[in-house]
Order: structure tokens, then sequence, then C-alpha cells
């Protein structure tokens, strides 16, 4: 079923990070996304961002939609998982703004989005998603998950590192140490057959799930 999964994205920001891995990490969410996988680090000061998809394609089959997708003056760079039912609109209305486009795909028109509307694209997306995109110019990092949450998404961050990912076990497998348990979260935890869920907390200390319907924001080095 490609709508129950989609594709699976892994995101980091870290001084000290291993590219074997974060592929290794990376390869943890391949059943989201068997179609392709994508892998990009790049350096911002002295830091290293990798960037990880594991790709089911759905609107778009063509090579040039694969993720990582990078905008056309190499500033911006995307991880997306979901679908954005009415790109076509967003497309036709980017295009009057001279906007020029070089897929077909709704990935494309959700990175141009972002781009012009910066926290406000969410509030013109109609569609399920989650998105990592950050802006290699000023170091900042743009995350958000759709109203309801259908398209998760988990992240660590802590003075050391940044992860970014569809799914917790992959933020865990590139964790420097164990993280800490939640211990008031075990009981509840083993009752619900591990489907317990606080608010945007996990059962790990440092992971939070992504709160549905919000804009976020990570400028690097402020959480220093």
């Amino acid at each position: 079923n490609k709508n129950f999964f989609m594709c699976g994205i892994l995101f980091s920001i870290s001084r000290n990070i291993q590219e074997k891995n974060f592929k290794d990490s990376l390869n943890l969410l391949h059943h989201r996304g068997p179609d392709n996988t994508g892998f990009l680090k790049i350096k911002f000061k002295d830091y290293d961002i990798l960037f990880g998809h594991k790709r089911l394609s759905i609107i778009d089959i063509n090579s040039e939609s694969n993720q990582p997708f990078i905008s056309n003056t190499g500033r911006w760079i995307l991880l997306f998982n979901g679908e954005i039912y009415n790109y076509k609109e967003l497309r036709l209305n980017l295009l009057k703004e001279g906007i020029k486009f070089k897929t077909n795909s709704d990935t494309e028109v959700l990175l141009n989005c972002i781009i012009k509307y910066k926290h406000e694209a969410i509030n013109k997306l109609r569609g399920m998603w989650a998105y990592v995109c950050f802006d290699k110019l000023l170091g900042k990092v743009y995350y958000s998950v759709d109203n309801v949450g259908q398209k998760p998404l988990f992240i660590k961050n802590n003075s050391n590192e940044i992860i970014i990912s569809s799914e917790q076990k992959s933020i865990l497998a590139l964790c420097s140490r164990s993280p800490d348990i939640r211990s008031e979260h075990i009981l509840n935890y083993i009752n619900t057959s591990f489907l317990y869920s606080d608010g945007n907390k996990t059962i790990f200390k440092d992971i939070n799930k992504v709160n549905p319907s919000s804009s976020n924001e990570i400028r690097i080095g402020d959480q220093e």
C-alpha cells in the first residue's frame, strides 16, 4: 500500500557523525521507500549536515524528483514525505510570481512554497506531509508535520546534535549514547502495547514527536 508509508526522512547536524553510521541508520527506513535512496553531506561552518531519503514514487516518478531536492539556486535543500493535494494550484500561483520549475512534482512546489512563504507555507498546503528544509545561507532548519500528524517526525535536539527522522529507531541508531528513559512512561508504555503517547513526548528523554500543524525553525548554533 503506497499510501501507508510513503517515504523516509533522516536529517542530522553534528560535529562528529560518521557517514557510515548515518547510512546504516537510513537503511533502517528502507521499508518506507524502496524506489530510491538519496544521500547528501554538506558543511556549514564546523558542522557536518547529512540528508538521507528513502523514496516511494507517487506523483512524479522522474529521477529529477529524487531527494534530497535542491533549489535552482542551490541555497535550499528539502526532505519531504507525503503528498500535497493542491500542488497544481500552488504551482500555477508560483509560476505567476515568475518562479521556474524543472519537474512536475509536488516536492518542488512544496520547496518553493517554503522559500517564498517560510512559516506561512503550511497555511497554504492541503495534504499530508512531513518535511525538513535547510537554508544553506543562514544555517536555518525549517521542519513541519501536517495538521493531523499523519506523516510523523521525531526530533532529538541538544547542544551536541540535531537529528530528525520519520522513525525513532533511526535516531536511536545515531545517538552517541543511549538516551535515558522517561521512567514515568514505562508502565503506561507497556500496558498499551507500545502505542502510549503523552503529547509530543516519547518514552526516550531528548526525543520528541513534532507537533502536528506546526512550523518550526532552528538556527544552527542557537542550541549551544
